[in-house]
């Protein structure tokens, strides 16, 4: 019985680390690069790469970015083309608001309307680090002149953040949560890249690029 047991065990341990070792999805393809703003009280301020991805296999889109923390760790974010419409929305308001703010020198910090994208997936780390939230992450968007962030940062934000969501790795529990800060010129700049004919134009070019090479 015991070593029944030993043998369900190792079979099982060696299907789980396969898994969570596999590749994240099939061919990604990058349709834009660029940055949101990294706030930390050690790591200080600085910006890092933001990309919008497309997966071939799923005919996915993924926000990803690498958060900073003792080490930088990738992470994707899924969205449907509903969830990228509402993206787009939330950005689009942002900025309004930023210019609003800014002409009347006014300190808000305030969810934006009908803003939370439900249900998305968040895959973090690679490797055995690898975990996700199977979505059960709830995004969240609020504009903010007044907190600490925008002091360190200098200018408005608008914040991406989710509620926290506890899962398994091969190491055990760790919780996964979004944490993104973006400025109007950055919000700009993915509102561009993120518009319906520059993503169709993108992957029709990358995806002529990759077909060179069968």
């Amino acid at each position: 019985m015991k070593l029944h047991k030993r043998i369900c065990l190792t079979i099982w341990c060696i299907l789980f680390f396969s898994f969570i070792s596999a590749n994240i999805n099939g061919e990604e393809l990058t349709i834009f690069k660029g940055n949101y703003l990294s706030l930390g009280l050690l790591t200080g301020k600085q910006n890092v790469t933001l990309e919008i991805r497309f997966d071939t296999d799923n005919n996915m889109y993924y926000l990803f970015y690498y958060y900073i923390g003792l080490t930088q760790t990738p992470v994707w974010i899924s969205l449907t083309e509903n969830q990228l419409e509402i993206l787009r929305n939330n950005l689009k308001k942002f900025i309004e608001w930023d210019t609003i703010a800014r002409r009347e020198n006014a300190n808000i910090s305030r969810e934006l309307p009908n803003s939370a994208i439900d249900a998305v997936n968040v895959i973090e780390g690679t490797g055995y680090e690898r975990a996700e939230s199977r979505n059960l992450t709830n995004l969240l968007f609020r504009f903010d002149t007044d907190t600490q962030a925008t002091k360190m940062a200098g200018e408005p934000l608008l914040l991406i953040t989710s509620n926290k969501v506890g899962t398994r790795n091969a190491y055990g529990i760790v919780t996964l949560q979004v944490m993104i800060n973006l400025t109007s010129e950055q919000a700009q700049n993915l509102l561009t890249g993120m518009e319906p004919n520059n993503l169709k134009n993108s992957i029709n070019r990358l995806r002529g690029q990759s077909n060179l090479f069968n």
